[in-house]
C-alpha cells in the first residue's frame, strides 16, 4: 500500500511496510500520537497484524500489537449492449456486454447468466471466461479485481424469423463475495426486429461551376443496399431557392408538381441492388453559391440513415464584363511636350469583379452519443462533406447542436479538415456542472471555454485546449493539434470534415444532437489594368485610385492590380509621359482582365495613336569673308543652318537670303541646297530635311560695287515646323565697301636735266582706287596731281617725296632729280623704258577643288639665271602686292615651289608649268586643305620671295625701270571639278642651294 503518517512531534520516514518517527523528549505522563493509513489489497482477507516498538537512549523499549480482520465486499455492475438494432429478421445479432467490478474488493467465483429471446440460441465468449452456450448462456471466473472491462462478454446469435421487439436480459452474481448493492446486477437490452432496406442517395451535378443562366443538370441516382425490397420510395429534393425545375428522364418515377422550392418524386418499390435515376434541369441564376439536397425514404425501415441524404454543391460562374477606354491630350502633341492618358476601366456587370466570397452552411443532424464508460463517441467521425466551393477558407463557425453531459469536462471534442488540419474544439473544459441541450457555438472571434462554470448557448467560444488528457483513438489523426480555427485559413474547404467526440473518464455520458458547419472562402482572383506606353517616350507621372496597387514591371510596362471592381463605378486612372523627340506616330495600349470569368473579351483592350509633331530650333549664321573690303573685289559669303532640335526637322528648311543689289556676278555653292537664282538679288535655297546637328554650308560669291559704301546682306531660315526660338532665325552681316588700298607706289622723274629745263615727275601704283598724290620736290615747292612737271631753280639733286592717299591707306615715294649747271648736247635717241633683263610673270593660274597648275613665263630679254620661288594663295586676308609677301603671311592658306634645278636658266619666252606633283613644289612650305572650296579666291606670284632684299631674287626689267610690279596674277575663282586629288609627294631635300631664303 501506500502509507500516510502522521505524528503530534518529531518527524518520520517511510519505506513500503516499515516507518520510523523520530519524536524527540517525551515527559513524564506526556503522550505522542503517530497515525497511520494504509491501503489494503483488494484480494485481502483474514487476520493482519500490525506490530510497533519504541525504543530511547536510555534504554528504555517496549512493544505493541493489534489484530485486524478483513472482510470482502464489492458492487458488481452489468452493461449490455446490441450491435444491430434495429435488425433484420432472419439476421445476425450481436450483443456486447461490459463487466464492471465497483470494488472495493475483488470479486470470487463470479457467474453471469445471459438469457436469449425464446426459440433464440446463442454462443458467448470472453477472455478468461468460461462460457456455455445456448438459449441461456453462463460465463464464469475464478476472481475480478476491481475496474471496468468493455466488451468482457461477446454474444452471437440470429433474429427470429418474425418482425417485433425481444429483450435479452443478462444478470451477475457472486458466491463468495457480498455486494453492497445488487439492483444494478441484472441489465435488459431491447431490440427491434423489423424487415430492412437500406437506401442510399446520390447526387450530381453538371457542369460545375456553371455559368449565369446556362442549363444546370441534376442527376439522383437511388441504390437500395437491402437486404428486403423498399416500397413507396419517396425523394424530397429541396431545390436552391428560385430555382425552377424541368423534370427529364424519369422512366419509372412519378413526380409531383414542384411546391416551392420542394420537388416530390417517387417509385412503387426498388428491390435489392436496384439502382434507379432521374435527371432535372433548371437555369442557373446570375449568382450565388447553389446547394441542392435530396433525401430518400420508403416504408421500410432503413438501418443507416447516413447515406439516406446527398446534396449537390454547385458554383455559380463569377461574370463579369470588364471594358476599357482611353484617351490622350494633346494630340498631335510636340515632340518633348508631356502627353496626357486619361484610362478609365468599367465593369458593366452582372457581377463584381476580383474577389469572390462565399459562405455556404451544412449541416449533419445524426446523434452523436457519449458513453458513460470512457471512449469513443457512436458516431466516430461524424462527418460533414462540402464541395465546389471556390476560394480558399477565410472564416469558420462550428456550432453543436443541443449538447447535454453529466460531466462535460470530460469531453475532448476535434475537427479534421479535408486536407489535414486538426483543432481541439474543447478539451478539459467547462468543471463539472451539467450542460442540458446547450447550443455551443465556436469561433476564434469568441471567448474561452470557462474552466469551470455553466456552459451557455448565448456567448460564442473559442476553440479552448486545457489538456488533453486521453489521446484521441484511430482513426482521428494523432496531435499535435491546433488550438485556433485559423488553422484552417488558406486551405480548400472542399472535401470530407470530421468531428471526432471522446468521453476520457468512466461514469458519465450524454449525447449531442448533431452539428453545423459555416465557412466563409474567398478566392484569390484579382483585377489588373495593364499599361504598355509607348517604348520611344518618357514615363513621368501616374494616379493611382484608392483600393488598387500600382508595380512598374518595366520603364514602358506598368500594372495595376485591385481585388474588387464593383459593378457600373468607372475607374479612372490618369498617366503622363514625355512625348519623343522623333516625330511619328506612337501608340499606347491598355489591356483590363481579371482571373475570373469576363466572356466579352473584344472591349478588355484600348489602343490610341498620338501624333508626334517634330519639334525644332532652326539657326542661321552669316558670315563674310572680310567686314570691309575693296571697291570691285570678290566677296564670299558663308551660310550655316543648324538645328538645336530637339527632333530632326522632316520637312524642307527655307533659306531666304536678300542679297544687296549692287552685288554683280554672284554665285552660289549649293553643296546639297536647291537654290533658285533666277530672282536675284532675292535668293532662295531649300533642303528636304535636317537632322539635329549643321547643315552644309552654303557659299555664296559676288563682285563688290564700284562705289563705296555699307552693304547689309540678311539672311531669314524658315520652316513649317513647330519651333522653340525664331528669334535665331535671322542672320545679318554688314560690309564696308572701301577704296582699294594703295600698293606698289613707284616716283620716277625724268631727270638728270640741265637748269631750267622743266622735269617730269609721276608716280604709279600697282593698286589702289580715289588716289590723291601730293608731292614735295624737295626744293621747297608742293604740288598737288600726278604727273606734274617742275622746273627746279638751281642745280643739284633733290630728293622728290609723293605722299599718296586714299580713305583706307597712304602710301610715300621717293626719287631722286638730278639738275646739272652746264649744257650737254643730246643726240637724238628714242627710248622705250626696256632694257636688256628678265621679266618673270604668272600668265596662267587654274584651281579646282583638287588641283592647281600656274604657268609662268619670262617676258624679258635676259635669261632668268637665277632661283627664285612662287607661291600660291587661297582666300587671303591680306593680298599679296610685292616681293615677299608670302602666303604665310597672309592670314588664308597656300603652296610653294622653288624654282632651281633644270629650270634654271628660264630663257626669253620660255614658259614653266607648275603642278602639285611636279619636282619644284615644297610640301614643307605648303599648307592646303582639300578640297580646296570651290568659288574660293586665289592668286599667284612669282620670284616672291627674297629676305635679302626688297625686289625678289631676279633683278627684273620693270624694277629697273621703275615700271609696275607685274609678278602677281589673280584673284582667280576657284571651280569645283570630280578629278581626283594630286597627290602631294613627301618634301625632298633641294636640287641645289641656291634658294634665297624666304621671309619669316
Amino acid at each position: 500500500g501506500h502509507p500516510a503518517i502522521e505524528s503530534s512531534q518529531g518527524s518520520c520516514t517511510a519505506a513500503m511496510g516499515t516507518f520510523t518517527c523520530t519524536i524527540g523528549s517525551l515527559a513524564s505522563s506526556a503522550t505522542a500520537t503517530i497515525t497511520l493509513q494504509v491501503n489494503i489489497h483488494p484480494s485481502a482477507l483474514g487476520v493482519i497484524t500490525n506490530t510497533v516498538f519504541v525504543t530511547s537512549t536510555e534504554g528504555f523499549s517496549n512493544t505493541a500489537a493489534v489484530t485486524s480482520t478483513i472482510v470482502s465486499e464489492a458492487d458488481l455492475q452489468l452493461v449490455k449492449n446490441d450491435i444491430e438494432d434495429p435488425v433484420n429478421v432472419g439476421s445476425p445479432l450481436t450483443y456486447t456486454i461490459d463487466v464492471i467490478n465497483a470494488g472495493p474488493s475483488t470479486v470470487l467465483s463470479a457467474t453471469i447468466t445471459d438469457t436469449l429471446p425464446l426459440n433464440m440460441m446463442g454462443t458467448a465468449a470472453g477472455l478468461g471466461w468460461n462460457c456455455t452456450a445456448g438459449n441461456t448462456m453462463t460465463c464464469t471466473i475464478a476472481s475480478l479485481l476491481p475496474g471496468t472491462y468493455l466488451d468482457a462478454i461477446v454474444i452471437t446469435t440470429t433474429s427470429p424469423i418474425t418482425e417485433g421487439v425481444i429483450t435479452n436480459t443478462a444478470g451477475i452474481t457472486s458466491s463468495l463475495t457480498p455486494e453492497t448493492v445488487i439492483t444494478n446486477n441484472v441489465v435488459y437490452e431491447d431490440t427491434t426486429v423489423v424487415r430492412l432496406a437500406n437506401l442510399a442517395i446520390t447526387k450530381e451535378d453538371s457542369p460545375d461551376p456553371v455559368l449565369p443562366g446556362a442549363t444546370l443538370t441534376y442527376t439522383i441516382t437511388v441504390l437500395n443496399n437491402g437486404p428486403y425490397t423498399a416500397t413507396n420510395v419517396i425523394v424530397t429534393d429541396t431545390l436552391p431557392s428560385g430555382l425552377t425545375a424541368n423534370l427529364v428522364n424519369t422512366a419509372g418515377w412519378l413526380c409531383a408538381p414542384q411546391i416551392g422550392d420542394a420537388l416530390f418524386c417517387g417509385l412503387t418499390s426498388l428491390s435489392p441492388s436496384e439502382v434507379a435515376s432521374y435527371t432535372i434541369t433548371a437555369t442557373a441564376p446570375v449568382s450565388g453559391f447553389l446547394i441542392n439536397t435530396a433525401v430518400v425514404s420508403s416504408d421500410i425501415l432503413d438501418p443507416d440513415l447516413e447515406d439516406n441524404e446527398a446534396a449537390a454543391f454547385t458554383a455559380i460562374e463569377r461574370v463579369s464584363d470588364l471594358s476599357i477606354h482611353k484617351t490622350d491630350a494633346v494630340d498631335p502633341v510636340l515632340a518633348g511636350e508631356t502627353i496626357t492618358y486619361t484610362v478609365v476601366v468599367t465593369n458593366e456587370g452582372p457581377l463584381p469583379a476580383g474577389v469572390l466570397t462565399t459562405t455556404v452552411e451544412r449541416r449533419n443532424g445524426g446523434d452523436i452519443n457519449v458513453p458513460i464508460l470512457a471512449g469513443e463517441s457512436s458516431r466516430y467521425p461524424s462527418s460533414i462533406f462540402i464541395d465546389s466551393v471556390p476560394g480558399l477558407v477565410r472564416n469558420i463557425t462550428v456550432t453543436l447542436e443541443n449538447v447535454s453531459h453529466t460531466f462535460p469536462q470530460d469531453l475532448s471534442i476535434l475537427l479534421v479538415g479535408p486536407t489535414g488540419q486538426s483543432v481541439i474544439l474543447m478539451s478539459e473544459a467547462a468543471g463539472g456542472q451539467d450542460a442540458d441541450n446547450v447550443t455551443l457555438t465556436f469561433n476564434d472571434s469568441g471567448t474561452p471555454v470557462p474552466t469551470n462554470g455553466l456552459l451557455t448557448d448565448t456567448l460564442v467560444y473559442r476553440p479552448s485546449n486545457y489538456g488533453l488528457s486521453t489521446p484521441f483513438p484511430a482513426p482521428a489523426p494523432a496531435g499535435p493539434y491546433g488550438g485556433s480555427l485559423s488553422a484552417f485559413n488558406n486551405s480548400s474547404p472542399n472535401g470530407q470534415w470530421r468531428l471526432y467526440v471522446i468521453d476520457t473518464v468512466d461514469s458519465d455520458g450524454g449525447v449531442i444532437d448533431g452539428w453545423r458547419l459555416e465557412i466563409t472562402a474567398a478566392t484569390t482572383d484579382t483585377v489588373t489594368m495593364a499599361e504598355f506606353l509607348p517604348t520611344t517616350s518618357t514615363p513621368s507621372m501616374t494616379s493611382t485610385p484608392a483600393g488598387w496597387q500600382f508595380d512598374a514591371l518595366s520603364t514602358h510596362e506598368w500594372a495595376y492590380v485591385t481585388n474588387q471592381l464593383a459593378v457600373g463605378q468607372p475607374v479612372s486612372f490618369t498617366i503622363a509621359v514625355t512625348a519623343p523627340i522623333t516625330p511619328g506616330v506612337i501608340t499606347n495600349t491598355a489591356v483590363i482582365t481579371t482571373t475570373g470569368l469576363d466572356l466579352i473579351t473584344s472591349n478588355n483592350t484600348a489602343v490610341i495613336t498620338t501624333t508626334v509633331l517634330p519639334l525644332v530650333d532652326l539657326v542661321i549664321t552669316k558670315t563674310a569673308a572680310a567686314l570691309t573690303a575693296p571697291i570691285g573685289y570678290p566677296i564670299v559669303y558663308t551660310l550655316t543652318v543648324g538645328n538645336h532640335g530637339p527632333s530632326p526637322a522632316i520637312a524642307p528648311i527655307t533659306l531666304t537670303d536678300s542679297l544687296p543689289p549692287a552685288l554683280t556676278s554672284v554665285t552660289v555653292i549649293t553643296n546639297g541646297w536647291n537654290c533658285d537664282t533666277s530672282n536675284l538679288p532675292e535668293l532662295s535655297c531649300t533642303i528636304d530635311s535636317l537632322g539635329v546637328g549643321l547643315a552644309p554650308e552654303l557659299v555664296v560669291m559676288a563682285q563688290l560695287p564700284v562705289t563705296k559704301g555699307m552693304l547689309t546682306n540678311t539672311a531669314v531660315v524658315t520652316s513649317t515646323l513647330a519651333e522653340t526660338d525664331t528669334s535665331n532665325n535671322e542672320a545679318a552681316v554688314t560690309i564696308t565697301v572701301s577704296d582699294i588700298p594703295i600698293q606698289g607706289l613707284v616716283a620716277t622723274n625724268s631727270s638728270p636735266h640741265v637748269l631750267n629745263v622743266e622735269t617730269l615727275l609721276q608716280a604709279s601704283i600697282v593698286t589702289g582706287t580715289n588716289v590723291s598724290y601730293v608731292w614735295n620736290l624737295g626744293d621747297g615747292t608742293i604740288i598737288s596731281g600726278n604727273p606734274i612737271s617742275h622746273t627746279y631753280p638751281t642745280t643739284g639733286t633733290f630728293t622728290a617725296v609723293v605722299t599718296a592717299s586714299n580713305d583706307v591707306s597712304v602710301m610715300t615715294a621717293s626719287t631722286l632729280v638730278m639738275i646739272d649747271g652746264y649744257n650737254t648736247l643730246y643726240l637724238p635717241v628714242i627710248g622705250h623704258q626696256f632694257v636688256d633683263a628678265p621679266d618673270l610673270e604668272v600668265i596662267s593660274l587654274t584651281v579646282s577643288s583638287n588641283n592647281v597648275t600656274i604657268v609662268i613665263a619670262n617676258n624679258g630679254g635676259e635669261d632668268a639665271a637665277d632661283e627664285f620661288w612662287v607661291d600660291f594663295y587661297v582666300n587671303p586676308f591680306v593680298v599679296p602686292v610685292g616681293p615677299n609677301d608670302i602666303w604665310q603671311n597672309s592670314g588664308g592658306s597656300g603652296a610653294v615651289w622653288g624654282i632651281e634645278g633644270s629650270a634654271i636658266p628660264l630663257a626669253p619666252g620660255e614658259t614653266l608649268t607648275l603642278t602639285l606633283n611636279d619636282a619644284y613644289y615644297r610640301p614643307a612650305f605648303s599648307s592646303l586643305t582639300f578640297p580646296i572650296t570651290a568659288g574660293s579666291q586665289t592668286y599667284a606670284h612669282v620670284d616672291s620671295a627674297n629676305a635679302n632684299t626688297t625686289s625678289g631674287a631676279v633683278l627684273e626689267n620693270h624694277e629697273l625701270l621703275g615700271l609696275p610690279y607685274n609678278n602677281i596674277l589673280g584673284p582667280v575663282t576657284s571651280t569645283a571639278d570630280v578629278q581626283p586629288i594630286t597627290a602631294a609627294p613627301t618634301d625632298r631635300p633641294p636640287l641645289s642651294n641656291k634658294l634665297p631664303p624666304r621671309p619669316h
